[in-house]
């Protein structure tokens, strides 16, 4: 995900125009529509229904050029000095740090929708089991691991 945030006069959510964007793009892989040289780009626009979302989300999600200043003074602080790069375990400090940002709470937004969409419970459920921070170019990109 490259932005994170919402005009107010939008009626949808990050989450779910995650899994909607999510959704189509596993359909047209499955389709096989990246491999005839392009797709229909119409079909990012058709609605999704529940049972159209798919079984899992991704391995990983991303998210780039954070630069909020808030972000950017909290996640500056999580990576050790001469550093570029600081990977995070579930429930470790540094995680709890990170889910505590916009970007963050925005992902766990994302995992727990798409949870309750599929009805998953217990140890069927998708969670953030980690990731990293990585600082590029004065910004930070975030890789949040998805397990479930």
């Amino acid at each position: 995900m490259m932005e994170n945030y919402r005009s107010r006069d939008e009626k949808y959510t990050a989450s779910e125009a995650f899994i909607h964007q999510w959704s189509r793009a596993v359909a047209m892989f499955n389709a096989g529509g990246f491999d005839k040289g392009g797709f229909d780009k119409g079909a990012l626009k058709v609605p999704t229904k529940p049972e159209d979302v798919p079984d899992r989300l991704p391995d990983s999600i991303f998210r780039q050029n954070v630069s909020g200043d808030a972000a950017k003074e909290t996640l500056g602080a999580l990576i050790p000095e001469g550093a570029d790069t600081v990977t995070f375990q579930e429930n470790d400090a540094i995680y709890q740090s990170v889910l505590k940002t916009v970007n963050g709470k925005s992902t766990r937004n994302i995992v727990h929708t798409f949870t309750q969409i599929k009805h998953l419970a217990g140890d069927r459920e998708f969670r953030i089991s980690g990731g990293a921070i990585k600082r590029a170019q004065g910004n930070f990109q975030l890789r949040f691991d998805v397990t479930g």
